[in-house]
């Protein structure tokens, strides 16, 4: 279980006064103090997160994930506070185009109260056919809402050429917010971490890698950041940009599925591609290229030696087969 279901509970009553809240404190409603609506549309679709999302009263937010159509299993969770909040539903590609048309639309699945998740919406279920799919989150009508959503599965995965990451809705540095339960990674062997007086820990392994979103995320002397991502193999063009303050304190590798396992296996090896200085970028790092095999690689980012101090970066892969690999939140 991680952070974000084991304080369920606690969150939830939390959140439950905040809604009571904004009811009785107009000018803090209007204020927006402690909620940011993450609105979007099908065609710009979010990444879900292990955070609380808030959703404004009738609202609709879209999500969506890309599915290999092997009948391997997809898990669906949505933790809403208060209960009965909102509810989702699963379209496929062709439902969400008859959606957009204005036509009348039967989803494919649909959430429904889960005694084996607190009462939690749940669905589960299969494709035979490849492609991304979406969820639609939608007000029930009854006002302010916030939501945790987990989408999980074998050969579930995130498109990362559009999509763009919601920020967590609730503000944790006013006295009259909520905290929202922080994203956690479970510690491993490889892991690494660093931290400064201003900024959170940060934690990542090859096993727990941070999706390349682009993030903006301290880096200390000495300390390593993992991220990873999936290739489709079909020769298409990815790239990775990387931009620092101060510039180039960093340094970042890509690495192969087989180069990670040398690394494992402590053998020497040379990376398939390293970030180098490009001007015309503002002196960001780059790297271009592309693969003809599959599989889930890996972006190393490490701290320059030569730029000592504190050191902020910024990581984004991008590249149209290029797909982000979510941790699993559902028990």
């Amino acid at each position: 279980l991680t952070l974000g279901w084991v304080c369920r509970s606690i969150i939830g009553i939390l959140c439950v006064l905040t809604v009571l809240a904004v009811d009785s404190l107009p000018s803090f409603a209007a204020d927006n103090l402690c909620t940011e609506s993450v609105g979007n549309a099908p065609t710009a679709p979010f990444v879900p997160i292990d955070a609380w999302i808030a959703l404004q009263n009738n609202d609709q937010h879209w999500y969506a994930f890309r599915d290999e159509g092997d009948s391997t299993p997809i898990r669906i969770r949505l933790t809403v506070v208060p209960t009965n909040g909102a509810t989702f539903a699963v379209l496929t590609p062709a439902e969400m185009m008859a959606w957009r048309r204005g036509e009348p639309v039967k989803p494919v699945g649909e959430g429904s109260p889960s005694a084996v998740f607190h009462g939690d919406l749940y669905w589960t279920g299969s494709f035979v056919q490849s492609g991304i799919y979406y969820v639609l989150i939608e007000s029930n009508g009854s006002g302010l809402s916030n939501y945790m959503l987990s989408i999980q599965g074998p050969q579930v995965s995130f498109p990362l050429l559009s999509f763009l990451p919601p920020k967590p809705p609730i503000a944790t540095n006013h006295r009259d917010c909520t905290v929202s339960p922080q994203p956690t990674a479970t510690a491993e062997p490889l892991a690494t971490a660093s931290a400064t007086p201003a900024a959170a820990v940060v934690q990542s392994s090859p096993e727990d890698p941070l999706p390349p979103i682009g993030k903006e995320l301290p880096l200390a002397a000495g300390d390593v950041h993992w991220y990873a991502f999936r290739d489709e193999g079909d020769s298409g063009a990815i790239a990775i940009r990387a931009t620092a303050n101060p510039p180039q304190c960093i340094a970042f590798a890509l690495w192969t599925p087989d180069q990670l396992r040398l690394w494992q296996q402590n053998i020497e090896f040379s990376p398939v591609g390293e970030g180098t200085v490009n001007q015309q970028m503002n002196g960001d790092l780059f790297w271009t290229g592309s693969f003809v095999k599959s599989g889930i690689y890996h972006v190393v980012v490490t701290h320059n030696p030569a730029i000592p101090g504190d050191c902020t970066y910024q990581l984004r892969v991008t590249g149209d087969d290029v797909s982000l690999l979510l941790p699993p939140r559902i028990p």
